[in-house]
């Protein structure tokens, strides 16, 4: 009952404080979308964490926020502008994959090939040539 209650707490204080978060949460869009846009030579993908000091914020509650007011975890917005980049980036460039893969912060081509096939059900290649 205690646990319930402190959960209940916990949740309350992102309703009261809307309007400071909403701000956070749109400084995160802000802040993803400068990742990608303003680096050519991206090193690694941004984590949780990386967004989370950018908001001077610890990275659960930072995702605790973030789920709240989206529904979805900051990962997966950080994987889906990742998809996104990656299916706009195979359709309308000569890149090889590899260099896709380097571009977008995935540390080996067969990581990205993986994650790419497991949120599209296609590998890279096949997408590519569609």
């Amino acid at each position: 009952m205690i646990l319930s209650y402190t959960q209940i707490y916990y949740d309350r204080q992102f309703d009261t404080r809307s309007a400071v978060y909403h701000q956070v949460v749109e400084d995160f869009y802000n802040n993803l979308d400068d990742y990608y846009s303003q680096q050519e030579g991206v090193s690694g993908m941004p984590s949780v964490a990386y967004f989370a000091q950018k908001a001077n914020l610890s990275p659960n509650y930072f995702g605790d926020l973030i789920k709240h007011f989206t529904g979805q975890s900051p990962i997966d917005h950080i994987q889906d502008v990742v998809l996104k980049l990656a299916k706009d980036k195979l359709k309308n460039t000569s890149l090889s994959i590899s260099e896709i893969s380097y571009s977008l912060g995935f540390d080996y081509p067969n990581y990205f090939a993986r994650f790419f096939r497991k949120k599209t059900g296609l590998s890279p290649k096949i997408f590519k040539n569609i």
